[in-house]
């Protein structure tokens, strides 16, 4: 072979031997890659499956009850959108997730205390019965009317009533109460007359007796569905809007039920949603389920903070290529029984026993600088989901140089009233109606209600308060503007207990004789 060859077969790179390793593991690494794929493809979820219409349990709808189609909720516009992902989009609550996980999350007390401060803030203060009509002759009968309105009221325990009404709708999404009444004519109830059942309710006395109501009944979002249902002409008042109720089995009109929804969806979800709104406790699931996480993170991290670490003999273990398979079998026992060993007897009122050449111990403490901090933030974050303030959800007030949470609970209070001005005055106002039907046999609309401020003043503000008004009304009176007696009747009913013994006092013209003409000529 020439010079010339050699040097050309000298250059040639062997080919490389096969790993079986490294082929395994790129095998390995392309699986993953494509069960990732397969789960995010999983993971996404058409528009189609997220309106599909809620199906009641097989007791809810009677034997031959209407099954609707929910004609807008299959329909092709809505079906052929883009795919939505389940863990952007479906986790933030628009997928409906069932009657039986919003009952489980209400069984936390992390989920619990939310439901409770806002059904009991918007209970807490209640109302207050007033007439709105300037006749000054119907006052006192009037006063009786709202004496025995008030009682009723009382009878039924409306107002506890109402905070279980509330308190579903923020769990379910939706709450419902049921008008239990007497029939009309005859004897019964009228939840055993199914025609009278899914009858209209008319405020007159041929549908409501006297002293007929029997009670008010809460009723689960899980026991009924819709019924009666317009669903085509968008136009109509009713679109989308059940005229009558399934309720375990049994056709109810609208009327004979309070429905709360405070937290409404789109017309196209409504089917998925059992024709209920959004459950608070789904919209803040997600901010919960971080704190939980990071609560238990934190507390692994205070249990592990302080660890021992044992130095001892691994030579014999790591040396395994001139030891036997007996060899390192016995060396691994050796070195757990040794790791138990020190795991059982250390304490730190005690003594460790410890190798004098071969053994050394340390201790590895981890920092915790602002684990409480981080925990507290993660806490406080449902409170900017639903607007409780967070010294009123968890309990922890403010700090730092004059902090407050005055401010928070104002604004608080502020969005209270709003939403029971805006939820709770017509339905509570229809069962005044009904009362007023059950005891008079007439409605008045004169009589109606405010609701009780929620903010509550000190003794200070009070008493400051009062000192203005008083020093006011005896500026008028130093001016003539009003009158001495005048003043003590103002003073005598203004609620203050201090001047409730004041005396009324007549004018002094009423108590001179009236002159006699004929008593000038004399």
């Amino acid at each position: 072979m020439s010079k010339k060859k050699k040097r050309l077969n000298s250059r040639v790179t062997p080919a490389p031997k096969t790993d079986s390793t490294k082929k395994n593991n790129n095998t390995d690494i392309f699986r993953i890659a494509v069960e990732q794929l397969i789960n995010e493809q999983q993971n996404k979820i058409s528009v189609s499956e997220i309106i599909k219409p809620y199906r009641p349990p097989s007791y809810v709808v009677p034997e031959g009850g209407e099954k609707h189609s929910h004609q807008l909720a299959n329909d092709g516009a809505y079906t052929n959108m883009q795919y939505v992902i389940d863990g952007a989009i479906g986790y933030n609550g628009v997928v409906f997730k069932g009657y039986p996980h919003y009952a489980q999350l209400y069984n936390m007390p992390e989920f619990r205390k939310i439901i409770e401060v806002m059904s009991t803030e918007m209970t807490r203060k209640w109302i207050e019965l007033k007439y709105t009509g300037d006749d000054e002759e119907v006052k006192d009968d009037i006063s009786e009317k709202i004496n025995k309105i008030k009682k009723e009221l009382s009878r039924l325990n409306v107002q506890t009533r109402f905070g279980e009404l509330i308190a579903h709708n923020f769990i379910y999404g939706r709450g419902q109460l049921y008008i239990n009444l007497k029939m009309p004519k005859g004897t019964g109830l009228v939840l055993d007359d199914p025609m009278e059942l899914k009858a209209a309710l008319s405020l007159s006395k041929t549908k409501i007796p006297e002293d007929g109501i029997v009670s008010l009944n809460l009723i689960e979002p899980i026991q009924t569905t819709a019924a009666a249902l317009n669903t085509i002409d968008p136009l109509k008042e009713d679109y989308y809007q059940p005229t009558t109720w399934y309720v375990a089995g049994k056709e109810v009109h609208k009327d004979r039920l309070i429905t709360l929804i405070t937290n409404e969806v789109a017309t196209f979800l409504k089917p998925a949603f059992n024709y209920g709104g959004l459950s608070l406790l789904q919209l803040v699931e997600p901010t919960v389920n971080n704190w939980l996480t990071v609560r238990d993170s934190g507390k692994d991290l205070v249990k592990g903070s302080n660890v021992f670490a044992l130095k001892t003999d691994m030579q014999t273990l790591l040396a395994s290529g001139d030891c036997s398979p007996d060899d390192l079998v016995r060396a691994a026992t050796d070195l757990n029984y040794r790791a138990k060993l020190f795991t059982k007897i250390k304490s730190t009122n005690g003594v460790m026993l410890l190798d004098y050449e071969k053994e050394e111990l340390s201790n590895i403490n981890v920092s915790m600088a602002g684990i409480a901090e981080m925990i507290t933030k993660y806490q406080e974050q449902p409170s900017q989901v639903t607007g409780i303030p967070v010294v009123k959800l968890t309990g922890n007030t403010p700090s730092g140089l004059n902090a407050s949470s005055e401010g928070e609970i104002q604004v608080f209070y502020d969005m209270i009233a709003a939403l029971k001005e805006a939820y709770i005055r017509e339905p509570l106002q229809y069962i005044i109606n009904i009362v007023q039907i059950s005891l008079f046999g007439v409605v008045d609309d004169s009589i109606t209600f405010d609701f009780i401020p929620m903010q509550e003043l000190t003794e200070k503000e009070k008493a400051e308060i009062e000192a203005i008004e008083t020093a006011t009304l005896g500026e008028l009176v130093d001016r003539g503007v009003v009158a001495d007696t005048e003043a003590r009747t103002i003073l005598k009913n203004n609620g203050n207990p201090a001047y409730a013994s004041l005396e009324d006092i007549e004018r002094e013209e009423d108590e001179k004789e009236p002159e006699n003409p004929e008593d000038k000529f004399d």
